[in-house]
């Protein structure tokens, strides 16, 4: 039995399978002790069975998120599009890494969809010993954070390899509870996702709510582009303030209230330059093109405005803001220069023109602000826009408690299976 020291550690040298550092730091993992230990390469075989791709067959292929997402469908091709022409053949069940990515958590199981795609090397399938280990227990612990740190100190040891050494991961000693208790963790830990699942719809639903209420209450419809392909469609010469398809889904409206183009309602500019690497986390929120991104010691705008983001791939999201802040130049200044709309009310009114649609289609997706301004809103009476205002912030609290209940119930489950496998709990990758 090996001493406990303070600042000297012992390994059995018949255990070492690499002599990293690194790598023998990260032996233990803080399992507990409740369970008997099994090497990973016990109850897992690798599986290589190698097939010829043809030219004429339509194949299935696998792709690893990270930080333990699993395994999903990257695509199907056809043979002819497929460099790589011997290739293994995964089943479903089987145990899956990328040995590239295994250090970011890249585990996974090959699910029933899956079952009979095609993967290459850098993609390892192994056979589960089902009578040992339920291949769902061991895609859980996978995904745990000190599994991956695990894995990131096989993938580098002394020299620094990049690919994942399968040895050496498949050397380490994990706790296995019987099947049965297994398969309790599994279910517990299912019902609590499936649970997040059905608030996360919910919220959805909350969402589909609040277009319909738009849709009422603003006399909005479904753009005009969408549901009348091939059909004749007559505008006033006069309303046009563009001339291309994008510029006809303002006129399916019903005309409850006056249409006010933005040009007079708003200004707009883009904020400053700030780099991630400079904000040095001080008092003020930083709102970069996906809301708020940091902090910085430093402010360059202050009171109530709007922010709409201008790039990247969520641009065109509207966020109000207040106090002192730093808007960066990947997001929109927004200035109100009427007094016909409420800073409230042209925030929701914002966010209904969906305005993400209108982003240019490059590499990296933007929103002009030519385009914004060009856009058109109703414009009612103060006290409908005051009605209009609470009830969406009445919706909008009922969507975002879904959301953290959906939120909760996932690291509650998180937690329930750490607290079964580890010493303490450390929290999922």
């Amino acid at each position: 039995m090996l001493q406990n020291y303070k600042y000297l550690q012992f390994a059995p040298f018949q255990s070492m399978t690499e002599w990293g550092v690194t790598h023998l730091l990260n032996r233990g993992l803080g399992f507990t002790n409740q369970y008997p230990f099994v090497r990973i390469g016990d109850v897992i075989q690798r599986s290589a069975i190698l097939v010829t791709i043809k030219d004429e067959v339509r194949y299935k292929q696998i792709t690893l998120k990270t930080n333990g997402g699993g395994a999903v469908l990257r695509g199907v091709k056809l043979g002819k599009d497929i460099k790589t022409k011997k290739q293994y053949l995964a089943k479903e069940g089987q145990f899956i890494m990328s040995k590239i990515d295994a250090r970011n958590g890249a585990f996974g199981v090959v699910t029933k969809d899956l079952d009979g795609a095609v993967v290459t090397a850098d993609f390892p399938l192994f056979d589960v010993n089902t009578e040992k280990i339920s291949p769902e227990y061991l895609s859980l612990l996978s995904a745990t954070k000190p599994f991956v740190e695990y894995a990131q100190s096989c993938s580098s040891g002394t020299t620094n390899r990049q690919r994942i050494d399968i040895d050496s991961f498949l050397a380490q000693q994990i706790p296995l509870p019987s099947l049965e208790e297994q398969n309790d963790i599994i279910s517990k830990y299912n019902k609590a996702h499936k649970q997040a699942d059905e608030c996360v719809e919910r919220a959805k639903d909350v969402g589909k709510q609040i277009e319909a209420y738009l849709e009422n209450k603003l006399g909005l419809k479904s753009p005009v582009s969408q549901h009348l392909v091939g059909k004749l469609y007559f505008v006033q010469r006069s309303k046009i303030l563009r001339w291309d398809v994008w510029n006809v889904a303002i006129f399916n409206y019903a005309g409850l209230y006056p249409l006010r183009p933005l040009q007079d309602i708003i200004e707009i500019q883009s904020g400053k330059f700030l780099p991630t690497k400079n904000q040095s986390g001080g008092e003020y929120n930083v709102y970069g093109g996906n809301g708020l991104i940091g902090t910085h010691d430093q402010y360059c705008y202050s009171g109530k405005r709007i922010v709409i983001g201008r790039v990247g791939e969520y641009c065109g999201n509207v966020h109000l803001i207040d106090g002192k802040y730093w808007i960066t130049d990947n997001a929109l200044k927004v200035d109100k220069i009427s007094d016909e709309v409420t800073w409230e009310y042209l925030k929701v009114a914002l966010s209904a023109l969906n305005i993400n649609q209108y982003k240019s289609k490059s590499a990296q997706p933007s929103i002009s602000q030519k385009k914004i301004m060009q856009l058109q809103i109703p414009v009612p009476n103060a006290k409908i826009q005051n009605e209009i205002v609470t009830s969406i912030d009445a919706m909008h609290d009922e969507q975002t408690i879904f959301q953290k209940q959906a939120f909760e119930l996932r690291v509650q489950a998180n937690k329930q299976f750490e607290q079964k496998i580890y010493n303490k709990v450390i929290c999922f990758a």
